[in-house]
């Protein structure tokens, strides 16, 4: 669960709650691809946690081979990502701009290397503009 869905469900009485659980479970069932959608609100909240504490800071910046800024705000950010994603979606494959691609545990043909999910992240765009 997200922070806001827990702060609703904390001001609201336990059989609003109650039901609120059972719509979401509905819509769930109803239309599976929800959960990616609360994943990629998952996935922007724990990159903004990151990167929040390291903006307007003094940052070592280092270059990446095609001469592009990249800092541990950057780094951190993706892999806080990349163990969410594993932990709910262990089959999806992610490229992230810092750590490349990783492929998931499933692919679609059992073996080439080919998943049916891949998750694009660059927690930063703009890292230039961060720093």
């Amino acid at each position: 669960t997200t922070r806001r869905s827990a702060l609703l469900r904390a001001s609201m009485p336990q059989q609003a709650t109650a039901t609120l659980q059972q719509l979401q479970q509905q819509q769930l069932q109803q239309h599976p691809h929800l959960q990616f959608l609360q994943l990629a609100h998952d996935l922007a909240d724990a990159a903004g946690l990151i990167t929040t504490q390291y903006f307007r800071t003094k940052l070592n910046v280092d270059s990446k081979s095609d001469a592009s800024p990249v800092t541990i705000a950057d780094r951190q950010a993706e892999d806080a990502m990349r163990k969410l994603i594993a932990a709910a979606c262990p089959s999806h494959a992610v490229f992230g701009e810092e750590h490349g691609l990783q492929m998931g545990s499933g692919s679609v043909d059992g073996n080439s290397g080919v998943d049916e999910w891949l998750w694009v992240l660059d927690p930063i765009d703009g890292t230039k503009s961060f720093i």
